[in-house]
């Protein structure tokens, strides 16, 4: 559906505690979503392509059925028509500035219609995502900068159809403890057009995309301050049945590190052997260090 007026008053309410998306830009068109403080008493109920959410709080259990799309959501009643490989912009509501974090985003074939789906039953493979910036700052405060909206792009080779699009952010002041970590996600329905052919496979359901000890959940952002995240949930769907994984990088590097380190250690505790070895064996060493 395209944008209706919906209430400051209710709007403003969603403001005075954490945050929502208040709606969605799809190309040249604005879709509502669901706002809990104002949407049920408009008369008529719009239809929206969002599901519907409770209140602007948080999802703590990452094992319960709210980490899909929110506390008692129901399916939004109809979809947005969107083309494979065209950007889809979150609005949020004004997003707490220590509310700090990652943003995720997500989709899953519906296989059928959207609005009667159950959304702890889809496969969701992630499409974009955000966490611990170059220079220190988070995601959530590209946002807060960005006029608190975020884009993400639909993968350009996915197979047309009925897909359930999930964004959240997820908030780590809290995060020190088990359950601390808070999880703002939302879900719209869509209908992808376009010639893709692609399924991507690498995908994870809710709950169960996540667990509570995973390293970018129980974390303490404050002290010692970070210097790198991982954020959660599975690697990024490129396209033609590749990934990137930001927790993949991390486990390389950390590898490549100490790989460097143990082979530094080797060479220096035996100097005479090594170059003895690399003399001896100069063919061999060069394909070794090639490889």
């Amino acid at each position: 559906m395209k944008s209706t007026i919906i209430s400051a008053l209710g709007f403003a309410a969603a403001t005075m505690a954490h945050g929502i998306v208040s709606n969605l830009t799809i190309g040249d068109e604005l879709y509502d979503m669901y706002n809990p403080y104002s949407t049920p008493y408009l008369n008529p109920i719009p239809d929206l392509i969002g599901w519907t959410v409770s209140s602007n709080g948080p999802v703590e259990d990452v094992s319960s059925a709210a980490i899909a799309c929110n506390a008692d959501s129901k399916a939004g009643a109809i979809s947005a028509t969107a083309a494979a490989g065209s950007s889809v912009k979150f609005s949020w509501t004004v997003w707490p500035e220590s509310h700090r974090g990652p943003v995720m985003t997500y989709m899953a074939n519906c296989n059928g219609d959207c609005s009667e789906v159950d959304a702890t039953t889809l496969d969701f493979f992630k499409i974009d995502e955000a966490g611990l910036l170059a220079d220190g700052t988070w995601a959530s405060d590209s946002i807060i900068n960005d006029g608190s909206t975020y884009t993400a792009s639909i993968p350009s080779d996915i197979a047309p159809g009925n897909y359930l699009l999930r964004h959240e952010l997820l908030a780590l002041h809290s995060a020190g403890t088990v359950n601390g970590a808070q999880f703002y996600p939302v879900c719209a329905n869509l209908v992808i057009t376009g010639t893709g052919t692609a399924v991507p496979t690498d995908t994870v359901k809710f709950p169960g995309g996540y667990s509570s000890d995973d390293a970018g959940i129980l974390l303490n952002i404050y002290y010692p301050v970070p210097t790198s995240y991982v954020i959660p949930g599975p690697p990024v769907y490129q396209g033609g049945g590749a990934s990137a994984s930001s927790t993949a990088a991390a486990i390389a590097s950390t590898s490549v590190a100490s790989y460097a380190s143990e082979a530094s250690t080797s060479v220096a505790a035996y100097p005479t052997e090594a170059s003895t070895s690399v003399a001896a064996y100069p063919t061999e060493a060069s394909t070794t260090l090639a490889a």
